[in-house]
Parts: C-alpha cells; sequence; structure tokens
C-alpha cells in the first residue's frame, strides 16, 4: 500500500503546539481521504473519500509498520501515526530549507547541529571537517539529508538543534 501526503498545507507551532495541517491522503494512487488537525493534541480528522476504510488502512499499517513507545506505552502503528510522520518530517524538512539559506547545517551522531556562516560556504566547510571529520553537511541539493535531518529534529525532546 503506498501513502501519500498531497497538497499539504501545515502552520508551523508555536511553543505547546503541534502542527496543524490539512492535506488530501492518496491510497495506490488513489484519494482516499481528506486529513487535518486543530494543533490542540486531539485526534486527526479523517475524512473518507474513496472506497478505501480507515479501519482497512489502519489493519495494513499494524501488520506493516513496527509499533511505536509512546510515554512508555506501546501504540500499534496506524493511519494518525502515519500522517504524523509524515507531515512532521514535511514541516521540519521546510525548516530546515530555510535555515540553510543564511547557516550550516550538519549531522553529527543522532543530532543536527547548525553554524553561523563566516566566509564562503566551502571554506566554512572546510574548517568544519578538519574539527569534526565526521559531521554530514546538509545541502539544498541532498533531500535524503534534509529528511534524515527533519527526523531527527522532531523526534529530540526540545527541538533544540535550529536556532
Amino acid at each position: 500500500m503506498k501513502i501519500e501526503l498531497r497538497n499539504l498545507e501545515t502552520t508551523f507551532p508555536t511553543e505547546g503546539e503541534l502542527i496543524e495541517y490539512q492535506a488530501e491522503i492518496w491510497i495506490d494512487g488513489t484519494l482516499a481521504f481528506e486529513a487535518s488537525s486543530d494543533g490542540d493534541f486531539g485526534q486527526d480528522v479523517f475524512v473518507q473519500i474513496g472506497s478505501i476504510t480507515k479501519e482497512e488502512v489502519d489493519r495494513w499499517i499494524g501488520e506493516n509498520r513496527p509499533a511505536e513507545s509512546i510515554d512508555g506505552k506501546i501504540c500499534p502503528a496506524d493511519l494518525g501515526s502515519e500522517i504524523a510522520e509524515m507531515v512532521d518530517t514535511a514541516a521540519f524538512s521546510k525548516v530546515i530549507e530555510r535555515t540553510l539559506k543564511s547557516k550550516l547545517v550538519t549531522i553529527q551522531g543522532h543530532q543536527v547541529v547548525t553554524y553561523e556562516l563566516v566566509g564562503p560556504l566551502d571554506k566554512t566547510i572546510a574548517a568544519l571537517k578538519r574539527e569534526v571529520p565526521s559531521a554530514l553537511v546538509v545541502t539544498a541539493d541532498n533531500p535524503a539529508l534534509i529528511v534524515r535531518a527533519a527526523r531527527l529534529l522532531f523526534k529530540e525532546p526540545v527541538n533544540a538543534g535550529i536556532n
């Protein structure tokens, strides 16, 4: 089952809120649901558009995705958790892309670290690589590293990697 978000619109949260979003959920190339959240920790709303039901999707996801631990409680994967991951990844990817315009963004271990740009980008990168050879430099032309950095950010307890 291929699950995609299309026409995603997000509002990035202020402290103590969640990302608000509206999107279409397409499954195997067909519009299946309209989805939205209000950012107040309530359940997301999924309005069925196509013939596939949320229960069918939840069952498939539960069988094909790992459960996650939330506050020490094991929760089976479902459409809500799948969409939350996709929305968070998209929203934090946009943050990374905006940050790249003014800072050097790196992945160091399991953490996103940013640096002020001082002088030409290539010289800043060279200086960083001398100090931290294992640092991965995130660039606008490498979407996989942007997504990796985004996922690290939204899994960090305080999202402290971008400032």
